[in-house]
């Protein structure tokens, strides 16, 4: 019998891959990665891509390493940082195709990122785990989806308060899924938060939240909105963004709108609304 068989629920792929990887991490500690051979290896990858041949060329100026020592030695220190990029239907198409030859394990994913362009190992796990795996559910929460979610959360607080802590921010999603078919931790998260949060605030926004959203857009751009969210309590990232955008129209009939002062946090008329200094970022 192989013995792969005897590793319930492992690939070939991912056992053959597992105990290269160990073994190109022995390697590496008897023969450690130079400079030369990092700089060797940047040039020829830039005009082959076939680990097998790059393996042979360097081999014939420096110690021999397998193959996928040279694709991990690339993946992990010498590829420059992806920028970010969106997926697209071809490409969700390609991951498929690879995780049915290479599977979807934890370890096998640097040869999936050589199936496709332009992705790193971490950003094809990812999409897979939230979106592409045909077992997650995407859509909207059904209120059978709430329940489950908010009965789990309930049960893994009461472990919390335990050990004396009350936070939801020291929750365990990953715990928390599991207990709701086909979500993912991250939908799960979201979800509760932007819906099901016992303190989201849903009134429209005050004219005290609007100037203290102009203010801390003015001083962390319009992008850092879970930064500026802290700062208005009860409101979550996508309202205070989408709100910005309103302000932004609104801007175009009356230009002075965008540009009032946040009431002092010593007004009265600014209850309820938070207010920080930097050094609380």
């Amino acid at each position: 019998m192989p013995l792969v068989a005897k590793l319930q629920g492992r690939s070939g792929h991912a056992c053959f891959l597992q105990w290269t990887m160990d073994l190109v991490q022995a390697l590496e500690i008897m023969n450690p990665w130079t400079a030369e051979e990092d700089s060797a290896l940047r040039a020829l990858h830039e005009s082959s891509t076939s680990w097998p041949d790059i393996a042979r060329t360097m081999s014939q100026s420096f110690s021999t390493r397998p193959a996928v020592a040279y694709m991990l030695r690339f993946q992990r220190h010498l590829q420059s940082p992806q920028h970010a990029k969106k997926w697209t239907d071809d490409d969700d198409v390609a991951l498929k195709a690879a995780v049915e030859v290479y599977g979807g394990e934890a370890n096998v994913w640097q040869l999936v990122a050589e199936s496709l362009d332009g992705f790193t190992p971490n950003q094809c796990g990812t999409r897979w785990r939230q979106s592409t795996c045909p077992l997650v559910k995407t859509g909207n929460f059904s209120l059978q989806d709430d329940r489950r979610l908010l009965l789990s959360l309930g049960v893994h607080l009461k472990q919390q308060l335990l050990h004396g802590d009350t936070s939801f921010a020291h929750v365990d999603w990953n715990l928390i899924k599991d207990f709701v078919a086909q979500r993912t931790s991250a939908q799960c998260r979201e979800r509760f938060n932007d819906s099901l949060h016992p303190d989201l605030v849903t009134s429209s926004f005050s004219p005290q939240e609007d100037a203290v959203l102009r203010h801390w857009v003015g001083v962390h751009g319009s992008r850092s909105w879970s930064r500026i969210s802290q700062h208005l309590r009860g409101r979550t990232n996508d309202q205070c963004r989408r709100r910005w955008g309103t302000l932004l129209l609104r801007e175009r009939s009356t230009p002075s709108s965008l540009t009032s002062s946040p009431p002092s946090p010593n007004d009265d008329q600014a209850e309820g609304v938070v207010f920080a200094t930097d050094s609380q970022e």
